[in-house]
């Protein structure tokens, strides 16, 4: 299929420009670029996107659901297979939105939703019980990003010092989900621990209002 990593590539920037996370903007190609392949290997008369047909998509989910998984035994899990089908509908609505095609060939097709896994939820018994086995401000700190101000883990990672406000008691996520920004307070616990850790275990920097590094980083 001509110009195969070229149509991966604007797709890439258009899940940047739409506020997909880092890993997003990897993993969502990587399945377009593993299905334009399989296109031309499996499939004779597909020349251009236009020549994708609703049939090439389902024997790509059966190919999905055979296929090995390439980091440990066995085969791929239907949450992983769904990722797939889901960058493949949404690589083609960019198609279509762009006028690369004029008729979507995954409109009319369903697919098998994945089973939902069942979250278990710490209770408050054992969220105490984590505070007392920590033994350090840093583990503090990391229980009060994910516990008490309920970051997801991308935005935990990515946090800044200068994110947190302690006059305002106030932490600024600067891209959320959907690149979207949010304000969350802070009670004073978890505003106590993170002071802890920053005044007693992270290493000194010069200038550090001006420098972007992470939240977590400590002294080696």
């Amino acid at each position: 299929m001509t110009r195969k990593s070229t149509y991966t590539e604007q797709f890439k920037i258009q899940l940047e420009r739409l506020g997909y996370s880092k890993s997003s903007q990897s993993m969502l190609p990587a399945c377009i670029a593993e299905f334009l392949s399989q296109l031309e290997v499996t499939v004779t008369g597909v020349f251009h996107l236009h020549d994708i047909q609703p049939g090439h998509i389902q024997a790509h989910y059966e190919y999905l659901t055979q296929r090995p998984n390439k980091r440990k035994p066995g085969g791929l899990s239907s949450r992983m297979i769904t990722h797939h089908i889901y960058a493949i509908r949404l690589f083609l609505n960019y198609l279509e939105q762009t006028g690369y095609i004029t008729e979507n060939p995954i409109s009319s097709l369903i697919f098998p939703k994945p089973e939902s896994m069942q979250r278990e939820i710490l209770t408050v018994a054992e969220i105490k019980q984590l505070y007392e086995v920590s033994e350090s401000f840093r583990e503090k700190a990391i229980i009060g990003i994910f516990y008490g101000c309920g970051l997801r883990r991308s935005e935990g990672v990515s946090l800044n010092v200068k994110d947190i406000s302690f006059n305002s008691s106030l932490l600024y996520v600067r891209e959320g989900k959907g690149n979207k920004r949010r304000v969350i307070p802070i009670n004073e616990k978890v505003k106590n621990d993170f002071k802890s850790y920053l005044y007693h275990e992270r290493w000194p920097k010069d200038n550090e209002t001006s420098v972007k590094y992470t939240w977590f980083e400590v002294k080696r």
